[in-house]
């Protein structure tokens, strides 16, 4: 929310225009605060050097402009003021004209009034700012398009470049991708080595419309070769024309080359594996042998004849041939290597302990068909670890590698022991150290809290562990370090000392408290989130009302003939779902849905402009199919000029009271469903043509049909947007339309409140998170007894 009065910069030659624009503006002072009214072009250009306007108003005909080139010179000056122009004249061509060369608004002058301005000042700043959001989102999109390590075409049928990307123009050694788009203008013949390459390519696309993993063999701009991998997809108009092929490419010139390699490789690595010392065999899927190099053969005392097509639960107990067996699968099923220790007991052998390496093998496809292992023993390294766990020379490898300070004292407070890292931190020699105190390195009250935490330790014989503020000597910055004291007993078990290790946690505290902060933010930031959704409850339960005391009543039992149920939930802190239900008159209301792309600031000002649209396009409301390709049409005129459409998809619905009649248009959104009670059955609302119309704002005209349906006493219409079914389980598993429609079906003679609510904790539960990945809206119409009036 804005908190200071605008500044109005108005620019008018005509006197009694500029008085008559001034009064009107200062009839909301709440609002404007400064008008400056400047009688040229050229004095508001000097002007706009000095200061700062919010706002601009411009007649479009000036003594020393020259009508759109006005608006140019200004957006030139300040182009993060919103311009508004007014004109003498409601002709269509100048407010294009106006609205193309930067202009947020064209007004007539004579039409002009106080609350008509305002709101078209209040209009034309909220689209400069989604403007401007939509241009810095361009921008960023460009960057990491530019950035991204993949090529990226379009292609025409016949062989020219319509886009590339950079990395697309390195792969091929061009300089950027406008040398490449115009020195290959032939790409079968200049690009592929084999001659017929793109013909197999145009060939695979006109049969499937999609390639994958596409391999050829090309020129770079140099005439070296490469090799390339293409995924492609063909893009095509609404009546199926190819347009162009779009998609991506990969040098895979390497790994290629590490193919073939490993091709060649083959007969090296069976010398290495039959001279190894180490046990190695392969398996297939079904946990067959399929080799074994002869150290494994000597292992087992037998031929490789034996072994071959056998499994575990040939050679092992079946105890361990399971084990064996539920390791091979979890390697083959999750495609990872696997290192582990084992017991090793063959039938008729001793036990022994080895160390296992087990990895996926793959198929020339990619597919997993089996698992190679290698083993050795391991028992006699086991028993020495055992031994030398228990040896002094462990203790002292161990802690003088340690990055903590290790130290010991006996029961005197003196320092027995310290590890190197420990007389780093004091700054002494482990010579200048034993036989110490803390009071000869510490402060005095340092070193008395020392002592008390080490009595507590040797009288309690429980380990202590706690944070301690410290200096370091010789340094005066005050850190923080995690203490860990434990008691030392001696063979009898009687305590003679304790062992004390600490470390520097001085980065988690200050990364803690930092992470505090945020929480204080975030909490903050939640509770204007609570009141924000508080306030939107509140103004949705005042539209209730006035649309229930609008709509008919029955007059035996005081009901609306319709009754509205809603589920709102946004995804984020803002939303891009937006509904609206409008009395149009005694007998029919409107129910109106939409759902902008996204979830985020960008689809919120989106919401915001379609709106304010919808309130605009009151008179068309009677009319589903007029209200749709009018709303179309202002909305791609207002987003043209961010050069990149946003998907949006809407659904339009009248119903009449007295006939139980609905009309409605639907522009790529989900088809509603109609539960009809009476005859037990749910089925979607199609459009009569069975054709599906466009989403909003991607062409400028596209003509929106009406189509009709009969309501009975007792029908539900459920309104809804696809972020109601696009859910997944933490397996990726997907909530489809179809289980939706199945579970409504399951629910279609509860009230609309308790289907809405069933519906919501059922898919909660199918997510197992309990969340939505984006925004949910759910609308419901119920359609009681029709009254005639008397």
């Amino acid at each position: 929310m804005r908190e200071r009065p605008l500044r109005v910069l108005l620019i008018e030659h005509d006197d009694a225009s500029a008085r008559a624009i001034t009064e009107m503006l200062q009839e909301a002072r709440e609002t404007i605060g400064q008008v400056v009214v400047l009688p040229s072009l050229a004095q508001a250009l000097l002007r706009l050097v000095r200061e700062r306007f919010d706002v601009i108003i411009l007649n479009f005909f000036l003594p020393d402009g020259t009508g759109p080139l006005n608006i140019t010179l200004l957006k030139e000056q300040a182009h993060h003021v919103p311009v508004i122009v007014i004109g003498g004249a409601d002709e269509e061509t100048l407010a294009v004209e106006a609205v193309h060369a930067g202009a947020q608004d064209y007004l007539v002058k004579s039409q002009l009034h106080s609350r008509w301005l305002l709101r078209s000042i209040r209009y034309a700043m909220e689209r400069h700012e989604a403007d401007l959001a939509l241009l810095a989102a361009e921008e960023k999109y460009r960057g990491i398009f530019d950035h991204l390590v993949e090529g990226i075409f379009q292609t025409t049928p016949d062989g020219h470049y319509r886009m590339a990307n950079v990395a697309l123009a390195r792969i091929y050694g061009y300089g950027s991708p406008e040398e490449l788009q115009q020195s290959v203008t032939d790409i079968g013949r200049k690009l592929y080595v084999e001659p017929h390459r793109r013909e197999e390519f145009q060939s695979t696309m006109d049969e499937h419309d999609t390639i994958t993993g596409f391999e050829s063999e090309i020129y770079r701009k140099d005439g070296t070769k490469i090799w390339i991998s293409e995924n492609c997809r063909a893009i095509r108009n609404l009546k199926g024309k190819l347009l162009y092929y779009e998609g991506t490419v990969e040098d895979i010139t390497q790994r290629r080359a590490a193919v073939e390699e490993l091709r060649g490789s083959e007969s090296l690595y069976h010398s290495l594996v039959e001279t190894m010392p180490q046990n190695v065999f392969r398996k297939d899927r079904q946990g067959r042998f399929t080799f074994a190099n002869k150290q494994y053969c000597r292992h087992y005392g037998c031929e490789l004849k034996d072994i071959l097509g056998k499994t575990d639960f040939d050679f092992f107990p079946k105890d361990l041939a399971e084990q064996y067996k539920a390791d091979d699968e979890w390697v083959m099923t999750t495609g990872q290597s696997r290192e582990i220790t084992e017991v090793h007991h063959p039938l008729g052998q001793k036990s022994g302990i080895s160390q296992v390496v087990k990895t996926p093998l793959y198929g020339a496809d990619g597919t997993i068909i089996g698992l190679q292992g290698i083993f050795w023993d391991i028992t006699k390294e086991r028993e020495m670890e055992e031994k030398l766990r228990t040896s002094e020379a462990l203790y002292h490898s161990l802690v003088e590698t340690l990055p903590q300070n290790i130290f010991r004292k006996d029961l005197a407070g003196r320092f027995t022991f310290g590890n190197q890292q420990f007389c780093k931190t004091l700054g002494r020699t482990l010579e200048e150290i034993v036989g110490k105190t803390d009071y000869d390195f510490f402060p005095p009250e340092m070193a008395a809290k020392f002592q008390a935490d080490d009595r507590q330790v040797v009288e309690t014989g429980e380990m202590l562990n706690i944070v301690e503020e410290n200096r370091p000597p010789g340094s005066g910055d005050k850190i923080y370090v995690q203490v860990v004291k434990t008691p030392l007993r001696g063979v009898g078990g009687k305590i003679i000392g304790l062992q004390g290790i600490f470390w520097d946690i001085t980065a988690q505290r200050v990364a803690e408290q930092q992470i505090r902060a945020a929480n204080t933010e975030l909490a903050r930031s939640r509770e204007q989130l609570r009141v924000k959704n508080v306030q939107m409850e509140d103004d949705l339960k005042t539209a209730r009302e006035i649309q229930q005391a609008m709509l008919p009543r029955d007059a035996a039992t005081g009901q609306s003939v319709f009754q509205f149920t809603h589920r709102y939930f946004p995804a984020g802190t803002v939303g891009g779902d937006f509904f609206n239900i409008t009395a149009l008159s005694e007998i029919e209301a409107a129910v109106f849905i939409c759902d902008v792309a996204g979830h985020g600031v960008r689809s919120a000002l989106v919401t915001a402009m379609i709106r304010a649209l919808v309130e605009e396009l009151r008179p068309l409301a009677n009319s589903p199919g007029d209200f749709l390709t009018k709303l179309n049409s202002d909305l791609f005129s207002i987003l043209k000029h961010t050069g990149k459409p946003l998907l949006t998809t809407a659904f339009y619905l009248v119903a009449n009271a007295q006939t139980g009649k609905v009309r409605y248009a639907n522009a790529g959104h989900p088809k509603p469903l109609h539960i009809r009670r009476s005859t037990d059955v749910v089925e979607q609302l199609t459009n009569s043509a069975k054709k599906s119309q466009p989403a909003l704002g991607l062409f400028e005209r596209a003509p929106y049909h009406t189509s009709e349906a009969t309501l009975a006493a007792g029908d539900l219409i459920m309104f809804f947007t696809d972020g109601l079914y696009e859910v997944h389980t933490p397996k990726d598993e997907l909530y489809s339309q179809d289980m939706l429609a199945a579970a409504v079906r399951r629910r279609r003679q509860a009230p609309a409140a308790q289907l809405f609510d069933g519906l919501l904790a059922e898919i909660h539960e199918f997510a197992g998170n309990g969340e939505f990945d984006d925004d949910v809206c759910i609308v419901g119409l119920e359609f009681g007894e029709a009254k005639t009036p008397d």
